[in-house]
């Protein structure tokens, strides 16, 4: 394969031709597990963030995590996260009280 026909060399042509239409917030890309527990492959992810320039990075915690403790502390009326809630399941949770 000569150097810049690969799959690798598209992918960037296609990126960078997205950037240049509709600036660099227009890509994005999402950590999961296992990588997420990799210590070299989380610092890969930041590097590549980096060099993308986006703000659109996501991972199972934004994608899966965060999402339902908001949705229980909005369910709970606290509005807060900490120390308000304990986390049973992905779906449950039990209200412990008010923070002390």
């Amino acid at each position: 394969m000569a150097p810049g026909s690969g799959p690798v060399s598209e992918t960037v042509k296609r990126l960078a031709a997205i950037r240049r239409a509709h600036g660099d917030d227009a890509v994005g890309f999402y950590v999961g597990n296992p990588a997420t527990h990799s210590y070299p492959a989380t610092l890969a992810a930041l590097a590549f963030a980096r060099a993308l320039n986006t703000r659109n990075v996501f991972s199972t915690a934004s994608v899966d995590f965060l999402p339902s403790m908001f949705a229980a502390t909005t369910a709970s009326g606290t509005g807060r996260c900490s120390r308000c809630l304990m986390w049973i399941g992905p779906t449950s949770c039990s209200y412990s009280g008010p923070p002390r």
